[in-house]
């Protein structure tokens, strides 16, 4: 079983927060957030992968030892798509969001 958790450009991550965190903040935050969320899908048994086209994901997934999947700067939709693409031969594939903040295995787990 496989987990795509698509991660865009963070320089566009968290924008929201922009006018209580800077640029570098902001990508720290969604980089804490990506950590969590696979650490999860890694505990519950998953095998992960993140898509997105953002240099530091790819250094983010060497670190937590996960697949990446380049997803051509597309949207949410284009990059779920891709990762779909990537894995043809998978059985099993969840998508799961990189910004969950609560997220904890037992929820990874009750998905499956």
């Amino acid at each position: 079983m496989i987990a795509l958790v698509p991660l865009k450009s963070l320089d566009d991550a968290k924008s929201r927060l922009g006018e209580v965190l800077d640029a570098e903040q902001r990508h720290a935050l969604a980089l804490q957030l990506l950590t969590r969320v696979v650490d999860a899908c890694q505990s519950a048994g998953l095998e992960v992968a993140i898509v997105s086209s953002d240099p530091l994901a790819y250094i983010a997934a060497r670190e937590l030892g996960t697949g990446v999947v380049d997803d051509g700067g597309e949207d949410l939709t284009g990059s779920v798509r891709r990762g779909l693409a990537a894995y043809p031969e998978a059985g099993t594939i969840v998508v799961i969001a990189a910004d969950l903040p609560y997220v904890e295995t037992a929820d990874i787990a009750a998905l499956l």
